[in-house]
This record gives structure tokens, sequence and C-alpha cells, in this order.
């Protein structure tokens, strides 16, 4: 394998970056987005929490809808921590060839409902927990009752990876269709 330059790397993850910021805002049922938080470090890891990693890290069942803002005051919150290299065999990555390409680092994708007190969170933290009860790869999905303080951690069920696309698509399905 062919070393990646520190450019090359840093460049793909801003260009990545910027395309999902813009999958964000073309996406019809989004009525805004609240400031967010992106940057790509040194070594040519990007990040990106929308809204803040600060306001990302105290979501509640009260929480004011942040982040992503839909339509009917559902929201969405995005953790995403992406490099540009080649694929490890662990995590997500947009090829599934040996070539360089984005590779999934973590990322959390949080849908709330705070008119229906539901919520689902698509998760990929390989370096947290043991696998038998926390799978690298899992969704939450749960409710919870007016007053709560905190959100249900479980269940934790297994899952396949996810990317924002396919979450933005499952929402839609779910919440944005004529049928729904």
């Amino acid at each position: 394998m062919a070393r990646l330059s520190s450019g090359r790397k840093k460049s793909e993850v801003r260009k990545f970056i910027r395309e999902e910021l813009r999958l964000l805002h073309e996406t019809d049922f989004v009525a805004y987005i609240e400031p967010f938080t992106w940057r790509v470090e040194r070594d040519g890891t990007g990040l990106l929490y929308v809204p803040s990693l600060a306001t990302f890290e105290r979501l509640t069942p009260d929480a004011t809808p942040t982040g992503v803002v839909m339509r009917d005051g559902s929201f969405m919150a995005v953790k995403l921590v992406v490099r540009f290299d080649y694929p490890d065999g662990v995590g997500r990555s947009t090829s599934a060839s040996r070539e360089p390409c984005i590779v999934y680092v973590e990322y959390s994708f949080h849908y709330q409902r705070p008119q229906d007190c539901t919520f689902f969170r698509y998760d990929f933290h390989p370096h947290i927990g043991d696998p038998r009860t926390h799978p690298i790869f899992h969704v939450h999905a749960a409710g919870w009752q007016r007053g709560d303080k905190q959100l249900p951690d479980k269940p934790r069920l297994p899952s396949s990876s996810m990317t924002l696309s396919e979450v933005l698509d499952v929402v839609r399905m779910n919440y944005f269709t004529e049928e729904a």
C-alpha cells in the first residue's frame, strides 16, 4: 500500500464533511440546521458535530429541538468521526475495494421526536464496552415518560453499519411520506 500524504487525507475528509453538510441542507423535510462544529485534525481525522459537541452530549427527553430540526419539530443530532485511509475491515467505509476511501472511525446518529416521546440512535463505537452486551454497531430505540430526566440507554440492539444518508432515509420512510 502506498503511503497517503497528510494533505490528501485532509483534503478528502474536508470534501466528505462538506458533502454530508450539503446533504443535510438539501433534505426537503429539514426546516433548519443549528450551529455545528467541524474540523480536520492534524492527522487528517475529521470531526462533525451537529449541533455543537457540548450540546450533543447533553441531550435529554425535554431537550429543545436542536441540531438538524425537521419541519414537524423532531430533530437529529449527528456525531461523525472519519478519516481518509485504506479500509481496515472494522468500520464502515465508502468503498468495498482496498483503495483509499473515507473510513468511519465512530458515529452516532440520534433522531428524537419530542411530540411522541420517542427516539432512535444508530451508534458505532468500536472501542466502548463488551461486544457481547454492547455491539459495535447498534441502535437504541425507545420512548420515555414526560418528566424523565434521561433518555433510556436500553434496549441496545445489534444493527448494520449506517451512513447519514441511510438514517435520513429511515426518517423519511417512517415520518415524512404520504403513508407515514
